[in-house]
C-alpha cells in the first residue's frame, strides 16, 4: 500500500485506488502523513478538521473518522493496521518508501550523492525518478492549514533543486541543447534563482550561444537589482567574466555555481594560468599512487596547483577534498590538533588523537592536501605513512621544498613556467607571458599588450625562470613603470643579488633577487612595516598591525604604509566580514620579513612586541569569556589562533613564565569550548612545569587544567589540580579563587558518585563566593548544586539552584552558565514529566551552545531533546537525536553524568518496544551519521514542535 501526498491525496495498491472517504477523512489523513510515524496529538487533528469552530463532540468525531479511515484501508488488505494510536493522538506507521514524498527525498538525495561522485547518469536516473513522483502541488487537501505550510514549502523547495540538480546531470553529460528549454520555464516562474540562471547561462555558451548566455547575466543583474537592491553573486560573476575572456578552460558545466562543495579549497579570485602539462601529470600520479609530493623552490607555484589540480578529484572523494594549511604551524606537536580542526575531529580522553584522524579517514575516499610542509618534513612524512597504512582509500597530495622519503612517495619537481612558445607561428602566446600579461592587465585598468609586446615580456620572464610569484610581482610594478623600465632595472637586481655559493639552487637565487628587487622600490617607511609584519602568523588585523608595528610616527602612519602595501600587492586581503578585512602576507614575503628581521637582529624584539599584544588580548578576554560578550571574544579567539599559539610559544620560549601563565589562565575556556582539548592541556602542563610562577600565578593554570580534565572524564587529574589550586588560594586568601577551586572538587565528586561529599564542598562554596561577592564563582557552584539535585533525584531543588544561579550572576551575564542552567532544568521538567517546560529550556540551552560552539553542551543539549522526544512519542525523532548525541560524545569523550545515562538507557527500551530492535537502531545510526548542524536544528524543530503541539 503505497500513499502519495506530491499532489491530492492517493491510496493505492497493486489493484489500483483505494478510496478513503470524504473531504474530511482525506484531510485527517493527509495531516498524519505530513509526518510519518510521529504522532500527531487529537487536539491538533480537531483544529484541522474543524478550525476555530469545532462541535462539542470534535473529540470523539476524530476516533470516528479514523476508524472509518481504517475499515476503508482494512478492506482492500485486511491485515493493514497503520493508523496507530498513542495516549495523545494518531500515527502513520508505514514503511519510508511507501509515502511519496519520503521515497522523493530519498531518491533525490541519492540523485545528489550520484553527481558528487561524477556519476550523472546515474544521477539523473535517480532525480527523474523522484521528479516523476509529483503531481501537482503537494498536500492540496492542507492548503489552508498553517500546520502543514512548513513542509509545503520545504517540498516545493527540494522539488526545485531537484529540478536543478537533474540540469546539472544534463549539463554534465553534455546534454546543453536540450537544457536550454526546460530552463526557460523554470525561470519564467522563479526569475531569481542564481543558481538556474548559471545553468542557462553555461547551457547557452557551451551550446554556441555566447551572447544569449551574457544577456542571461544582465537579465538577473536588473531583476536583482530592481527587486532586492543587489548584484549577482561573486559566483556568476566570476562565470561572466571567464566568459567575457572566452576562457579555454571554462568546461561544459560550472561546478563552482551548480554543485554543492565538499571540500575546503578556497575560491581562487584570480584565473589559473598554464601548467596544463604539469596538472595532466599530476593526474596520471594521483590516480596510480597514494602519496604525491610536489617539490620546487618557494613561489614556483606548488600550492595554486595542488589546489586547483585537487578541486578537479572533489567528484570521486566522497569523503572530501581537506586542504591542510601547514605555513603557520612550526610546532610538531600541534600537527595532529590541525588536521583534526580541518576533518572537524573533536578530541577525547579515553583515545589517542591518531586514531580519531584515522577513523574519520578510513572509510570514504579522502584526499588530503598537506600544504607548506617545509617547517614539519620528518613529521608530517611520519603521519602520512601511518594514515596511508591504516586508510586504504585515503590519497595524500604534499606541497613542500624536499621530498618526504616515505616509501611509495612520487615526486613532481615544479619548475617555472614556459617562457617560450613551443611553435613559433601558432600566435599562443608562452604561459609565464599569459601569466605576465593577465597579471598587469588586471593591475591597470585599460591596459592591453599586443603582440608586439611578447618579445619583452619573454625576456622578462626568462630572466625571472618563469617562478609565477617572480612574475606577479613583476607585474604588478606596470601601473608605475613600462616594461623596458622593468627589465632595466631587473638586470641591475641580478647582477647585485646574484649569490655565488654553488650548493644555493639556481631558481631559489634569482627568487630572492626578485623579491630584494620588489623590497628595494619601497620607500623607508614601507620597508620597515613590511620587515615588522613578519612577525604575524596565518594573518592579522589592522590593530594588531598598528600595535606590534607602530613607530615613533604613530599607529595612524602604520594603517596608511599598510594600505599602499596592499596596493602594491605584497600584503593580502581577506575580507573576515562585511565591516572587517584581515591581512596576512605571502609565505614567500613572510619568509623574507623574518629574515630582514634576522639580519637587523630584530626578532626578539618584534616578538616581544608580537607576544605582549596577544598576552593582552588574551588577558581582556579572560574577563570578556565571563560575560555577554562571550561569543564574539570565541570568535575573536579562534581567529587569532595561530599569533596566540606564537605569542604563547615564545613566552614559554623566552624565559617569560609570567606572561605564559597568564595567558593559559585566560585561554582555558576557548579551549574547552571549542575543543581544543589536547592542545590545552598541554599547554597548560607546560606552564605548570615551570618552577619560576608564584602561587597566585599558578593558581588559575591550575583551575584550567583541573577544568579540562574533569570535562573529560580525568577525575584523578581533575581533583589534584583542584585541590592544590585551593590550598593555595587560602594560602593567598583568595576568596573567588577558593569558592572556584571547591566548585570543581564537587564536579569531580559528581563524577565519582560522591553525593555527599559533593554537597560538602559546594555548600563551601557558594558561602566563600556569597561571602566574598563573587558572583560568577557564585553561580558555577549553585549550577553544581543543581546536578548534584539531579543525581539525587531532588528535581525540585534542582531547578531552585539553578534558577538562583541565573538570579545571583544576573550582572555578569554568562552566556555559557545561563545554558548550562537551561539544560539543568530540562533535565528536572523531563524528570518530573512537564515535557513543555523541558522543550523550551531544552531548546534554549542548545540555541546558546550553538552560538558558542560548545561541544559538550550540544552534546548533552541532543541528548535531553532525543530523551524528550521519545517520552512524548516523537518516535522518529528520538533515535535520530540519541544517535546523534552518542556518536558527539564518543567524538568529544566529556564526562557523562549517571541521571542522564539511565534515562537514555530507560528510553532505549521503550524504543525497543516501540519500533524494534531494528528500528531503534536504524534511526540510531542515522543520527549518527547526521552533521552536527543538522542534528541540533533537527533537535530545535522537535522540541518547537512539542512546545506548539504539532
Amino acid at each position: 500500500m503505497r500513499f502519495s501526498i506530491l499532489g491530492p491525496l492517493q491510496v493505492t495498491t497493486t489493484a489500483g485506488l483505494v478510496p478513503v472517504g470524504g473531504p474530511r477523512h482525506r484531510r485527517l489523513l493527509s495531516a498524519l502523513l505530513v509526518t510519518p510515524g510521529e504522532v500527531v496529538s487529537t487536539d491538533r487533528l480537531m483544529d484541522i478538521l474543524w478550525s476555530s469552530s469545532p462541535p462539542a463532540s470534535a473529540h470523539d468525531m476524530v476516533h470516528v473518522r479514523v476508524s472509518e479511515i481504517r475499515r476503508s484501508l482494512r478492506a482492500v488488505d485486511s491485515g493493514t493496521n497503520l493508523l496507530v494510536r498513542h495516549p495523545s493522538g494518531y500515527a502513520v506507521e508505514v514503511a519510508d518508501d511507501a509515502v511519496d514524498a519520503t521515497l522523493f527525498r530519498s531518491l533525490t538525495e541519492r540523485g545528489r550523492h550520484d553527481l558528487a561522485r561524477g556519476d550523472p547518469e546515474r544521477a539523473a536516473r535517480h532525480l527523474r525518478a523522484g521528479l516523476e513522483l509529483w503531481r501537482s502541488e503537494p498536500l492540496p487537501e492542507l492548503a489552508d492549514c498553517d500546520f502543514a505550510q512548513p513542509t509545503i514549502a520545504e517540498l516545493s523547495e527540494l522539488r526545485l533543486q531537484a529540478a536543478e540538480d537533474a540540469i546539472q546531470a544534463d549539463l554534465a553529460l553534455g546534454r546543453h541543447r536540450e537544457a536550454v528549454g526546460p530552463l526557460r520555464a523554470l525561470l519564467s516562474e522563479h526569475p531569481l534563482r542564481e543558481r538556474m540562471r548559471g545553468q542557462l547561462m553555461v547551457a547557452l555558451y557551451c551550446g554556441g550561444r555566447q551572447s544569449e548566455a551574457l544577456d542571461e547575466y544582465d537579465r538577473l543583474r536588473n531583476l536583482l537589482a530592481d527587486a532586492l537592491g543587489v548584484d549577482p553573486s561573486v559566483e556568476l560573476q566570476d562565470l561572466r567574466t571567464r566568459m567575457l575572456r572566452h576562457d579555454p578552460d571554462l568546461q561544459p558545466s560550472h561546478p563552482d555555481v551548480i554543485l554543492p562543495r565538499r571540500d575546503n579549497l578556497p575560491r581562487s579570485l584570480t584565473r589559473f594560468v598554464g601548467r596544463a602539462a604539469e596538472a595532466s601529470r599530476l593526474d596520471s600520479l594521483l590516480a596510480a599512487g597514494r602519496l604525491v609530493t610536489i617539490v620546487g623552490v618557494g613561489g614556483v607555484g606548488k600550492s595554486r596547483l595542488a589546489i586547483e589540480s585537487s578541486r578537479s578529484h572533489a567528484s570521486e572523494n566522497a569523503g572530501g577534498v581537506w586542504l591542510v594549511d601547514l605555513a603557520p604551524v612550526s610546532d610538531a606537536t600541534l600537527l595532529q590538533p590541525t588536521v583534526a580542526h580541518v576533518l572537524d575531529v573533536p578530541e577525547r580522553s579515553d583515545r589517542s588523537l591518531l586514531d580519531q584522524l584515522i577513523d574519520s579517514l578510513r572509510n570514504a575516499p579522502t584526499l588530503l592536501v598537506f600544504d607548506n610542509c617545509d617547517l614539519l618534513v620528518d613529521d608530517v612524512a611520519a603521519l602520512a605513512a601511518v594514515l596511508l597504512h591504516a586508510c586504504a582509500r585515503l590519497r595524500i597530495l604534499c606541497t613542500s621544498r624536499e621530498r618526504l622519503q616515505v616509501t611509495g612517495e612520487v615526486v613532481l619537481s615544479l619548475d617555472g613556467l614556459a617562457v617560450d612558445a613551443e611553435r613559433a607561428d601558432t600566435g599562443v602566446w608562452p604561459e609565464a607571458v599569459q601569466l605576465f600579461a593577465e597579471r598587469a592587465e588586471s593591475a591597470q585598468s585599460g591596459l592591453r599588450f599586443s603582440g608586439d609586446s611578447v618579445p619583452l615580456m619573454s625576456d622578462i620572464c626568462r630572466r625571472l625562470d618563469g617562478v609565477p610569484l617572480a612574475i606577479e610581482l613583476a607585474a604588478s610594478r606596470v601601473s608605475t613603470l613600462g616594461l623596458k623600465q622593468i627589465s632595466d632595472r631587473l638586470d641591475d637586481r641580478f647582477r647585485l643579488l646574484d649569490v655565488n655559493d654553488r650548493d644555493v639552487d639556481r631558481r631559489h637565487r634569482t627568487l630572492s633577487a626578485v623579491v630584494e628587487w620588489s623590497f628595494d622600490l619601497l620607500s623607508a617607511e614601507e620597508q620597515e612595516a613590511l620587515l615588522s609584519l613578519g612577525v604575524f602568523v596565518g594573518g592579522f588585523a589592522l590593530e594588531a598591525a598598528e600595535a606590534v608595528c607602530s613607530t615613533r610616527d604613530g599607529a595612524a602612519e602604520v594603517a596608511e604604509v599598510l594600505a599602499r602595501l596592499v596596493d602594491k600587492s605584497l600584503v593580502q586581503t581577506d575580507r573576515w566580514s562585511p565591516l572587517e578585512y584581515r591581512y596576512r602576507l605571502l609565505e614567500t614575503m613572510r619568509d623574507y620579513a623574518r629574515a630582514g628581521l634576522h639580519q637587523r637582529g630584530l626578532v626578539d624584539v618584534m616578538c616581544a612586541r608580537h607576544a605582549a599584544y596577544f598576552a593582552a588580548m588574551a588577558g581582556g578576554a579572560a574577563k570578556e569569556l565571563r560575560g555577554d560578550a562571550q561569543g564574539l571574544w570565541l570568535d575573536r579567539l579562534e581567529r587569532e589562533h595561530d599569533n596566540l599559539r606564537a605569542a604563547m610559544t615564545f613566552c614559554l620560549g623566552s624565559g617569560r613564565d609570567a606572561d605564559a601563565a597568564a595567558m593559559a589562565a585566560a585561554l582555558y575556556p576557548f579551549w574547552d569550548l571549542h575543543g581544543h582539548y589536547s592542545e590545552g592541556r598541554q599547554r597548560l602542563q607546560q606552564v605548570l612545569d615551570s618552577d619560576r610562577l608564584t602561587p597566585r600565578q599558578r593558581a588559575p593554570v591550575l583551575m584550567g587544567a583541573a577544568t579540562l580534565a574533569a570535562i573529560q572524564g580525568d577525575l584523578a587529574i581533575a581533583g589534584g589540580a583542584a585541590g592544590e589550586a585551593a590550598d593555595v588560594c587560602r594560602r593567598t586568601r583568595d576568596a573567588a579563587g577558593l569558592a572556584h577551586a571547591l566548585s570543581y572538587l564537587g564536579f569531580v565528586g559528581i563524577g565519582s558518585g560522591d553525593l555527599d561529599g559533593a554537597d560538602t564542598f559546594l555548600d563551601e562554596a557558594v558561602a566563600v563566593a556569597r561571602g566574598a561577592d563573587a558572583r560568577w564563582e557564585w553561580g558555577w557552584a549553585l549550577l553544581f548544586r543543581s546536578i548534584v539535585a539531579l543525581s539525587a533525584g531532588r528535581y525540585g531543588d534542582a531547578v531552585t539552584a539553578a534558577d538562583l544561579s541565573d538570579e545571583v550572576t544576573t550582572t555578569v551575564g554568562d552566556p555559557e552558565l545561563r545554558a548550562w542552567n537551561h539544560l539543568s532544568r530540562a533535565c528536572a521538567w523531563v524528570a518530573l514529566g512537564d515535557h513543555r517546560r523541558c522543550a523550551a529550556e531544552a531548546g534554549d540551552g542548545l540555541r546558546a551552545f550553538a552560538d558558542l560552539g560548545g561541544v559538550w553542551g550540544l552534546t548533552e543539549g541532543l541528548l535531553i531533546s532525543g530523551i524528550l522526544a521519545s517520552r512524548v512519542g516523537r518516535v522518529r525523532d528520538g533515535p535520530l537525536l540519541l544517535g546523534a548525541a552518542a556518536h558527539l560524545a564518543e567524538l568529544v569523550g566529556p564526562a557523562q553524568f549517571g541521571f542522564l545515562t539511565s534515562a537514555v538507557d530507560s528510553e532505549r527500551l521503550h524504543l525497543i518496544e516501540t519500533l524494534g530492535r531494528a528500528g531503534l537502531r536504524s534511526g540510531w545510526n542515522r543520527g549518527a551519521a547526521m552533521e552536527r548542524s543538522a542534528a541540533v536544528a533537527l533537535a530545535l524543530r522537535s522540541l518547537d514542535g512539542i512546545l506548539s503541539g504539532t
